[in-house]
Parts: structure tokens; sequence; C-alpha cells
């Protein structure tokens, strides 16, 4: 594999303080000097130096809202369901795709997210803007955007301690083990450490233990096979949604 300097692109990450030392700076490669990115696109996420995935967030919402504009142009042509199916192929599955690592993200990013899912409910539904959104997503049982991130934090955890699959995410994955007898140790939680900085504690290491350990005791068993766990995870999220 030969290097393209021009196609070439490095990422420093860390916090304003640490990036700004070494602004201007960049990595020598095969001879190559590669200048740092503010930010790049890695599998479709756009990520900054802070890590706070906002530029991603932006991506999402303009490419969703040219969607949205498009489905209500013919949702008058098609059926209830029929635009459920369009809305949630080509506009949910945006929202969803990596939205793992929004975990602990600003609330603001949230809201712009959940925003988006609100004009395409109201376009699958034809309900009217002053309308309350809360029963729109009830009726159509999505997920709102901060559980929906939950629901795949989740779903990635339970995978891999049941299957101990994949390795590299197994391998941070730390099972709580107290130093004496304790009430939690019968209770299949995870171990978090201790972390310094907000940009830590959005770590997959992290995040995961805080989900996993934030779940009911009959959610937090490797027993249940894999389907199962997501229905019921998925019944638990929407009563804390819906306050059922």
């Amino acid at each position: 594999m030969l290097l393209n300097p021009d196609k070439s692109e490095v990422l420093l990450a860390g916090t304003r303080v640490q990036t700004q030392k070494l602004q201007g700076s960049g990595l020598a490669v095969a001879g190559s000097d590669i200048k740092f990115s503010v930010k790049l696109k890695s599998l479709g996420v756009t990520l900054d130096q802070s890590l706070s995935l906002d530029d991603h967030v932006t991506s999402v919402v303009k490419a969703s809202n040219f969607h949205i504009r498009a489905l209500r142009h013919i949702r008058p042509t098609l059926s209830k369901e029929i635009a459920n199916t369009v809305a949630c192929s080509i506009v949910s599955t945006r929202i969803d795709y990596c939205n793992s690592l929004l975990h602990g993200t600003t609330e603001k990013n949230l809201h712009k997210l959940q925003r988006v899912q609100n004009a395409l409910a109201r376009v699958v539904t034809g309900s009217a803007r002053r309308n309350h959104i809360q029963p729109v997503l009830k009726e159509l049982h999505w997920l709102p955007v901060a559980q929906r991130v939950q629901y795949k934090v989740a779903v990635i955890t339970h995978k891999v301690l049941s299957t101990r699959q994949p390795l590299y995410l197994a391998d941070i994955i730390k099972e709580h083990r107290p130093t004496r007898q304790l009430r939690s140790s019968t209770q299949n939680l995870l171990a978090i450490r201790k972390t310094n900085t907000r940009l830590a504690e959005r770590a997959f290491s992290i995040s995961s233990a805080a989900v996993w350990n934030s779940l009911p005791d009959q959610l937090r068993s490797t027993d249940i096979d894999h389907l199962s766990f997501k229905k019921r995870l998925k019944t638990h999220l929407f009563a804390i949604a819906y306050c059922l």
C-alpha cells in the first residue's frame, strides 16, 4: 500500500487545551508530512478534534431534512403503513447509524436529532405542528432519540457479554467484582473506572457500563437470548420514555 499525502488525513483528538498545544503540527509518515485535519470522515461518521460529533449531527440533520421534504411531497399518495416503512428506511436509519457514539454528547445535539424525528413523525401521521408530538411518537411506537442511543449501547453490550465477541470490545468490558461479598456481587454489574474528563466518560468501556448498570435486574442477564433481550429492552425504554 502506497501513501498518498494528498489524500491522507490525520486527526488529533483531545481536549481544547491539548489540541492547541500542537496547533499547526503534523505527522511524518513514510517521508511525507501530513498536517492535522480539523475534522475527517470515517465510515460515514464525521469526527472532530474534540469528538463532540457536532459536525456529524449537523450532517445527519441536513441529509434527513432533505429526505423528509421529499417524503412530504409524495405522502398524499402513500398509505400510512408504506409511509412509515419509507420513513424508517431513508431517515430513521440515518439517525440510528453509529448512534452509540452519541452517548454523552450534548443535549443540543440530541435536541437537533429529536426535532428531525418529530418532523418525520408528523409527515408519516399527517399530524399538525401544533399537536403535541409525544402521542404521535407513541402511536408509531418509536423510541425518542435519547432512548435509541441507550438501546444501541445496551444491545451491543449484551452481545459482547453473551458471546465475548468482538474481542476488542470484550477486552475492555470488565465485570464488577467487589473485594468482599456484597449484594452487588450477584447483580451482574459492570465495573466503571474513574475518569478525569467528560471526553473519557464517552469511551465505550465507560458508557457501556453506565447504561448496563442502569437496567433493571431482570434485564442484566446474559442467560436471555439476544432477540428476547432486545424486545424486553425496547419495552423497558418505551415505558420510561412515555411514563407508562
